[in-house]
């Protein structure tokens, strides 16, 4: 006789409470039930929105670690995300079209409507960084990083309401840079210990903001220039972590594969809500080049978006001084030397590439020199048109004595007898200082 086995209880809400990190909890949208610290004391509310603000005052108390509920975390792993599969080659085709349409009609057309943000910014000289700011931009380099992979989890899961949350981002990095624009590049483009989409998406974003403001872009344009690094890779996470991760050269079907991710994060872009207009055509041309050597359409330089070319510029840079595991990264000299090469072929834009020597200097900031009295410095800020004499801080004497933080003073090379004599890698890293020509394309490509 066959007996009927008992049904099984339906999971309750306290079954799918957990302990998560601080930084998995989803901001931006009310809690659907109470946070809890991990003693069981409330600390926020259902029906509460949370706000980075009062993510940064938890963390300031020491709380980093709180029991949530799964529907106000985001604690998948990415591989164990079902994507959404009304991706199909039609929806693709369908957006494509859509956004090809715009382009050909010259609808793209960049036009700023306020002043230029560059007539705010301050200048500092020969400064050093203010400490509290340096740490200021560095929490919100974390924050913005680990918010960043919940929202394209939570897009892939088929959220459309992620926009607003993105934008807040671009806003912030836009105020500390007027305040500090040096300071924030030094801070963002700083290497990771971990590398990942969101890391290179943010350092993207930055550099392709700082360089618009440069090129004159006012505050709406200068934001809507750094929303779209911040989301136009996001088809990248719907490729093969062993396309992504693969520790050989990329094969041309490899490439072919890669360049798919330009139509993923369209269908993506599409649907969401929140984003600055003209987001999505301009992270549609991310990738092209002015020589029409680019993807996915092969367009020129005159029928892709002004914005498109400067992220492709931050892009180029940013690929080429991180690692890859079939290849280590370039010296950040190194990285501007071979952007100044594919300028002359139109590879990237030459009027960007200008605009990134001017932000960034020939010896790039954050980067390390040596001088001509044997000292080793840190170049921390631009100077001007003398792109080859930035302004550094000493950070070992000639007998290879460390300096202390504290003990540190910002150089104009402009006005010392001091002169760099070459670039040089970071301590520890594998940084290459030369990349051959025949690679320089292969090695912008994930």
């Amino acid at each position: 006789m066959i007996t009927a086995s008992a049904p099984e209880a339906a999971p309750t809400d306290e079954d799918q409470t957990r302990e998560v990190s601080i930084d998995d909890l989803i901001v931006g949208r009310p809690l659907t039930y109470p946070v809890n610290d991990t003693r069981g004391r409330l600390l926020l509310a259902a029906g509460q929105e949370l706000t980075r603000l009062a993510k940064r005052r938890l963390k300031s108390l020491g709380v980093h670690r709180v029991c949530a509920h799964a529907a106000d975390s985001m604690i998948q792993n990415l591989n164990q995300i079902e994507l959404r599969s009304a991706s199909s080659l039609a929806s693709h085709d369908e957006i494509s079209a859509k956004l090809d349409h715009v382009v050909e009609q010259g609808l793209f057309q960049i036009q700023n409507s306020g002043p230029a943000v560059r007539d705010r910014v301050r200048q500092h000289g020969a400064t050093s960084f203010d400490r509290e700011l340096q740490k200021d931009v560095s929490e919100l380099r974390s924050e913005t990083q680990a918010e960043l992979s919940n929202l394209v989890k939570e897009a892939l899961q088929g959220r459309n309401d992620t926009g607003g949350a993105v934008a807040q981002m671009a806003a912030q990095f836009l105020a500390q840079s007027t305040e500090d624009t040096d300071c924030v590049l030094s801070v963002v483009l700083e290497a990771a210990k971990k590398p990942d989409l969101a890391d290179h998406s943010l350092k993207m974003a930055v550099l392709a903001m700082a360089i618009g403001i440069e090129m004159g872009l006012d505050e709406d344009n200068s934001r809507r220039l750094c929303v779209t690094g911040l989301v136009c890779d996001w088809g990248m996470y719907k490729l093969p972590d062993e396309l992504l991760n693969a520790d050989r050269i990329l094969s041309v079907g490899d490439h072919l594969q890669i360049q798919k991710h330009s139509q993923y994060t369209a269908e993506i872009l599409d649907r969401t809500t929140g984003l600055p207009s003209q987001t999505a055509v301009i992270a549609y041309q991310v990738h092209e080049r002015p020589n029409g050597r680019g993807y996915p359409k092969q367009r020129t330089s005159e029928r892709i978006n002004i914005c498109s070319r400067i992220l492709n510029v931050a892009d180029t840079y940013t690929a080429l001084t991180s690692p890859r595991a079939w290849r280590p990264a370039l010296t950040p000299y190194a990285a501007m030397e071979t952007i100044l090469r594919m300028a002359r072929t139109r590879d990237v834009d030459p009027d960007v590439t200008r605009s990134l020597l001017k932000v960034m200097s020939l010896f790039p900031i954050g980067s390390l020199v040596a001088l001509n009295d044997g000292s080793v410095a840190q170049v921390i800020r631009r100077n001007g048109n003398q792109y080859d004499r930035p302004i550094i801080e000493v950070v070992q004497t000639a007998d290879g004595q460390p300096v202390p933080l504290e003990n540190r003073v910002a150089i104009d090379l402009m006005m010392s007898p001091l002169e760099v004599v070459q670039a040089i890698a970071t301590p520890g890293s594998e940084e290459e200082t030369w990349c051959e020509p025949y690679v320089m394309i292969n090695r912008t490509l994930r």
